[in-house]
């Protein structure tokens, strides 16, 4: 599979609630200054595993498939959380990615915010 620039949030999990369509896609990096891609690897979503965020497989030779960025699995009265998705410094200037690394780490309330329509900065609970 090649490197993607984009993931779909249409799974409905809460962690990518209040996500806009677009929102997980061309995000800029930071640290190199420009756009990079934000997804270098895939995985079919084992049973049992809820997808968080989605893209697809394929490459020479590999048929078009649907296949899991970010996935959250329950376990016990906890999860664990598969992300394939790149967020090291794409978090300063993309609201979407500052929102979802901080659900995924555990520190952000999940419900959609007003303020990533208005391109604010992402605020944690503790704000």
């Amino acid at each position: 599979m090649g490197r993607l620039h984009f993931a779909s949030r249409v799974t409905g999990h809460p962690f990518v609630a209040g996500l806009r369509a677009g929102d997980v896609r061309w995000w800029h990096d930071a640290d190199a200054g420009m756009v990079t891609p934000l997804c270098h690897a895939v995985i079919t979503a084992p049973a049992g595993w809820n997808e968080v965020l989605i893209s697809g497989n394929c490459g020479w030779g590999v048929p078009r498939s649907a296949a899991s960025a970010c996935l959250e699995g329950r376990l016990g009265s906890g999860g664990i959380v598969f992300n394939q998705v790149l967020l090291n410094g794409r978090t300063k200037t993309n609201p979407a990615a500052q929102l979802l690394a901080l659900r995924l780490a555990g520190f952000a309330v999940v419900t959609p915010d007003d303020q990533l329509a208005s391109g604010g900065a992402i605020q944690d609970e503790q704000s």
